[in-house]
């Protein structure tokens, strides 16, 4: 997200951190608009970050999640999403020509 000037409340971006990861580090710096950052495991809610802020300037927050193979970003308040919550995420279908 870094740089972007907005986010759509229909999009995202699902980080695949390819394994089980504890105390999963994420940080806002020099993105341009608050986010909700949820940390994933096996598709199930295990932190819930909501309106993280923006920041310019290091140091900046770190937002840890328990423990996480994903990490969904959103922009702030785009869903209801809370700690348990299994989620269905389906991979993008290819535009065929």
């Amino acid at each position: 997200m870094k740089f972007r000037a907005s986010l759509n409340s229909d999009r995202g971006m699902l980080f695949n951190l390819g394994g089980e990861i504890y105390n999963v580090p994420f940080w806002m710096y020099k993105v341009n608009f608050p986010l909700d950052i949820f940390y994933l495991k096996d598709n199930v809610v295990t932190t819930a970050v909501y309106n993280a802020q923006p920041c310019y300037k290091t140091p900046c927050p770190i937002y840890k999640g328990k423990v996480a193979n994903q990490v969904l970003e959103l922009a702030t308040g785009a869903a209801n999403i809370k700690v348990g919550d299994r989620l269905n995420i389906q991979p993008l279908s290819s535009a065929k020509e």
